[in-house]
C-alpha cells in the first residue's frame, strides 16, 4: 500500500468512527433520547447509586452547555452534558480511568 492510500484508509476509518459515534447521540427515537437525559439530580443520583461515581471536574462547552466528569473510586467515568433549558444528557461513559482522580469540583468551588 502506499502512503498516500494509507492515510487516505486511516483518514476515513476515523470519519466513519467519528460519524457512527456522533448518529448515537442523534436517534430520532424520543423514547431512547429520554432515556439518555432527564433532570439533573436525578441523573447524578443514578450515577452515585448505580457506580458511585462522583463529580471531578466541569467546566462550559458549546452554546453554553456545561460538561461534568464523574469518576467512581473502581474506575468508571461518565461525562454529563447539562443544556442552558437545564436537562442532562450522558455524554461518553467508560470504565478503567488512567490517571489521577482530581479532587471533587465541590471542593474546588466551596460548595
Amino acid at each position: 500500500m502506499t502512503n498516500t492510500l494509507m492515510r487516505n484508509s486511516m483518514v476515513a476509518a476515523v470519519a466513519a468512527s467519528t460519524l457512527i459515534s456522533a448518529m448515537s447521540f442523534m436517534s430520532p427515537d424520543a423514547g431512547a433520547q429520554a432515556a439518555r437525559c432527564g433532570k439533573h439530580k436525578d441523573v447524578v443520583a443514578f450515577l452515585g447509586s448505580k457506580f458511585k461515581e462522583t463529580r471531578k471536574g466541569m467546566g462550559l462547552i458549546n452554546a453554553g452547555q456545561m460538561m461534568e466528569l464523574y469518576i467512581s473510586d473502581a474506575g468508571s467515568w461518565t461525562v454529563l452534558i447539562t443544556r442552558p433549558d437545564g436537562v442532562t444528557c450522558f455524554g461518553p461513559v467508560g470504565k478503567n480511568w488512567m490517571g489521577s482522580r482530581p479532587k471533587s469540583a465541590r471542593a474546588e468551588v466551596g460548595v
